[in-house]
């Protein structure tokens, strides 16, 4: 062998060892765990605590002072409407208590006259939802209107109907205080008492009974409590930070209520005035009563039942987005680690909405790039990354 050729081959040898003890010596690449980035329907909710409540729920109270007959009825029972469902035999009157039932049978009449208005008032937007409901129906059968809009118009629609019922329902009840407040006014003589009726003012079941014993009685002590338990509502009790994101119309659902499902609803309204709780950790909070309506409650929830609100504050259909656990703080900015050719990249986005999952990236990435989810201190930007084996 010439010395051409043996220095050529010493030369290969010597360069190949090189190459080799660099690759044995490299930092490995490491592993991390990875997402795509993807566009895909997005929602962001809020959740708290709540109860609910009957709709049409009615106290019947005394309207005069004397002695309350033993209530045959218990929780439970159904009533028919007109039913009588308690019996009174007034006190006798004096020239006082006949000036002040005058007043009662005054202030029963305003209150029919009242609840006969919010009943014409229920009746118009009733209509008008109906009516919009309808025109969005055609819209959305053009593809003009979408199949949200179309849900959230049927959904105030069935609301305002229930709301015809609730209103048409308060008349009665005002029609039979006004009735039991003229009985009040019948002349009394010693040895013939006239016994005061209270009659259901709507087919219902009783909720609540205080007291089903016999006792002396005053004007407006309550009897008895009715309501349809079919007829439901929750009454969530939001922050108030959370509360001012929430409006009417937004989708909501019951959960950790006991079933083996979430119970869709919507929100009916956000109350105006906040109320301070306290928290389980002794902290003063400032709390807003959001009311969710349930179009279709299961049979096994009733008035006053715990329940978890979540409500939708944001939602699109087409997002793009990245997992929660793939953003890092630079600074003042958000960022994360895309992988590039087997190295980490260090690259700046900006995002905007947030759940517990994922984040919306309006700009600085694109649909399908891998990034790097819930990087450890070792990643830092080129370093050598690889998927783990599964």
């Amino acid at each position: 062998m010439t010395l051409n050729k043996r220095t050529t081959l010493y030369m290969a040898i010597g360069a190949a060892v090189v190459i080799a003890l660099i690759l044995a010596f490299r930092p490995s690449a490491l592993p991390v765990e990875t997402a795509h980035v993807e566009r895909a329907a997005m929602m962001v909710t809020v959740e708290a605590r709540g109860q609910t409540r009957a709709v049409d729920s009615f106290v019947v109270s005394a309207p005069v002072a004397g002695n309350l007959e033993r209530i045959p009825f218990r929780a439970g029972d159904l009533v028919q409407q007109g039913q009588v469902v308690a019996r009174i035999a007034p006190s006798s009157l004096g020239a006082v208590p006949a000036r002040q039932a005058t007043a009662q049978v005054q202030q029963a009449e305003a209150a029919v006259t009242q609840a006969e208005a919010a009943l014409q008032r229920a009746r118009s937007q009733s209509a008008l939802a109906s009516s919009e409901a309808r025109r969005i129906e055609a819209l959305h059968a053009q593809g003009i209107a979408s199949k949200e809009q179309l849900d959230q118009a049927q959904t105030a629609a069935r609301s305002a109907a229930h709301d015809v019922q609730s209103a048409d329902a308060a008349v009665r009840q005002a029609q039979a205080n006004l009735t039991a407040a003229r009985a009040a006014l019948l002349p009394l003589h010693p040895g013939n008492v006239a016994l005061v009726e209270l009659r259901a003012p709507v087919t219902s079941r009783i909720f609540n009974i205080p007291e089903r014993s016999g006792r002396a009685i005053v004007p407006g002590e309550a009897i008895m409590t009715l309501g349809n338990p079919h007829r439901i509502e929750a009454v969530i009790d939001l922050l108030s930070q959370d509360a001012v994101k929430v409006h009417s119309g937004n989708r909501a659902w019951l959960i950790d209520w006991g079933g083996d499902h979430p119970i869709e609803g919507t929100v009916k309204t956000v109350e105006s005035s906040a109320f301070t709780k306290i928290s389980a950790l002794g902290i003063e909070e400032q709390r807003v009563h959001v009311i969710v309506t349930i179009p279709e409650p299961p049979p096994t929830l009733g008035d006053a039942y715990r329940v978890q609100g979540r409500i939708e504050v944001w939602s699109a259909p087409n997002a793009l987005q990245v997992p929660i656990g793939s953003l890092v703080r630079f600074g003042n900015d958000w960022g994360l680690y895309v992988v590039d050719g087997g190295r980490a990249r260090k690259r700046v986005i900006r995002i905007d909405h947030r759940n517990e999952d994922t984040a919306e990236v309006l700009s600085g990435l694109k649909p399908g790039e891998v990034v790097v989810v819930h990087p450890g201190d070792d990643v830092s930007d080129g370093v050598r990354v690889r998927q783990p084996a599964s």
